[in-house]
C-alpha cells in the first residue's frame, strides 16, 4: 500500500485484480460505527484501485512521536477507542463481513491528534475461504500492532494477549469480555511511575543519612535511615501487589485457554462441547457450546458451527443453553437431526444429556459436560 497526496487530500492507495465485494462495500460505505476511512473504488484498465482518504488524521507511528502532556492526559479516551475498535470488528461479523480484509499495519492505521479515535483501512475483498471468523485476521498484524505503543500503553498484558487469544482461536465470546473490560475499566499508568519514585525516593534518603551521621550526628541520620527503610518497604509491598496481580492474570489466561477444550487436559474442561465419533475430514471434530445459542450447518455465513459435509443442511440444528439445560432443535429441510437414533420432530426444543449420541445427517456426534 502508498501514501498519496491527491487534490483534496491525502490517501492509502492499493491496486488489485482481485473481485470487489459489492455487499461489503455498500456496508462500509455506510460506516456507521466510524472506524473505517471513506473508500473510493476507481477502475483502471484491468485493475482496481483501492483509495482510503485519511485527511484530517495521522498515523498511530506519528502519534507516538509525539509525547506531550496533552495525548497522556486523554488515555482513558485511547482505551476505549481500542475498545471501540475491536467491537467493531465483531459487530461486523454480524453484519456479515469478514475481517479478513483489515490491514492493520501500524503504517496504515490513522488517529486524530488527540488519539481518541482510531481509523482503518477494509480492503472489501471476495473470497470463499475465510469465511465469517475472527482467526481470518492477519495474526502478524495483529501481534505487531498490540505491541506499538500507541496500544500497549493502554491495554495490560493480559488484555493484550486475550486479545490475541481471542482471534487466533476464534473466540467470540472472550473478545467481548474483553471489550467491556477495556471499554468500561481504566488502566493504572501511574503505577509503574509510582514503584519509579519510591526506589529512587529510596535511594536518594539512604544516601542523604549516610552521610548526615559525620556531617550532623547519629540523631539525624537515624531519623534519615528510618525515612529510607520506611519508602524501601512502601516499594516492596506495592511491587509485590503488582507481582500478584500479574499471577492472577496469568491463572485468568490459562483459565481462559481450557475454554478451548484441548486434550491436555481434559478434566479443567468448564463447557459442554459435541466431539465427532468419527473423523471428519480427517480430523476429529470437537467444538464448545460456549454461547447461550449455537446455530449448526453447512452455510458459514448462518452457522456458528460451521460442517462442511454433504449431508448437513445449510442450518441443521440450533442448541441453546437455558437454565443449566442444553436444548437442541432440528430445522433441517429433511428432518435429519436425531437423539441417540431417535429422529426429532422440526422445530421441536429437545432437552440432551451428558453423553448422548447427536446424529446431524449422517454424521455422529457426542455430548460431554462437566
Amino acid at each position: 500500500m502508498l501514501i498519496k497526496k491527491g487534490p483534496f487530500g491525502y490517501f492509502v492507495t492499493e491496486k488489485t485484480k482481485e473481485t470487489i465485494f459489492q455487499y461489503a462495500y455498500e456496508v462500509m460505505e455506510i460506516n456507521e460505527l466510524g472506524i473505517y476511512l471513506p473508500l473510493y473504488i476507481n477502475e483502471i484498465f484491468n485493475e482496481t484501485e483501492l483509495s482510503f482518504e485519511f485527511s484530517g488524521y495521522i498515523s498511530i507511528e506519528e502519534f507516538n512521536k509525539d509525547n506531550s502532556m496533552k495525548k497522556k492526559k486523554n488515555i482513558d479516551l485511547r482505551r476505549k477507542a481500542v475498545g471501540n475498535l475491536f467491537y467493531s470488528i465483531l459487530h461486523n461479523l454480524d453484519c456479515l463481513i469478514s475481517p479478513f480484509g483489515l490491514v492493520l499495519d501500524s503504517k496504515y492505521v490513522f488517529t486524530d491528534k488527540d488519539g481518541t479515535c482510531i481509523k482503518i483501512c477494509n480492503k472489501p475483498l471476495y473470497s470463499d475461504e475465510h469465511g465469517l471468523y475472527l482467526s481470518s485476521i492477519n495474526k502478524t498484524q495483529l501481534e505487531k500492532l498490540m505491541d506499538n505503543p500507541f496500544f500497549s500503553d493502554v491495554l495490560t498484558a493480559d488484555e493484550k494477549n486475550s486479545i490475541i487469544y481471542s482471534v487466533t482461536n476464534n473466540d467470540e465470546r472472550l473478545l467481548s469480555e474483553v471489550i467491556k473490560r477495556i471499554k468500561t475499566e481504566p488502566i493504572n499508568i501511574e503505577e509503574k511511575t509510582t514503584f519509579s519514585i519510591l526506589l529512587l525516593s529510596s535511594l536518594i534518603v539512604a544516601i542523604i543519612a549516610l552521610i548526615s551521621v559525620p556531617l550532623f550526628g547519629i540523631l539525624p541520620g537515624i531519623l534519615f535511615m528510618s525515612l529510607s527503610i520506611y519508602c524501601l518497604f512502601q516499594f516492596i509491598r506495592n511491587n509485590k501487589i503488582n507481582t500478584n496481580s500479574d499471577e492472577k492474570n496469568k491463572i485468568l489466561s490459562t483459565e481462559r485457554k481450557q475454554i478451548l477444550f484441548e486434550d491436555n487436559n481434559p478434566t479443567h474442561l468448564n463447557c459442554a462441547y459435541l466431539k465427532s465419533l468419527k473423523p471428519i475430514n480427517g480430523e476429529i471434530f470437537k467444538f464448545g457450546l460456549y454461547m447461550d445459542r449455537t446455530t449448526i450447518g453447512s452455510d458459514k455465513f448462518l452457522s456458528d458451527m460451521y460442517i462442511e459435509e454433504e449431508s448437513i443442511c445449510s442450518l441443521q440444528a440450533v442448541i441453546e443453553l437455558i437454565n443449566d439445560g442444553i436444548y437442541i432443535t432440528d430445522v433441517s429441510y429433511n428432518s435429519s437431526t436425531y437423539i441417540e437414533n431417535k429422529a426429532l420432530i422440526l422445530n421441536k426444543q429437545y432437552e440432551i444429556k451428558n453423553g448422548q449420541k447427536i446424529t446431524l445427517g449422517n454424521l455422529d456426534f457426542i455430548l460431554t459436560t462437566n
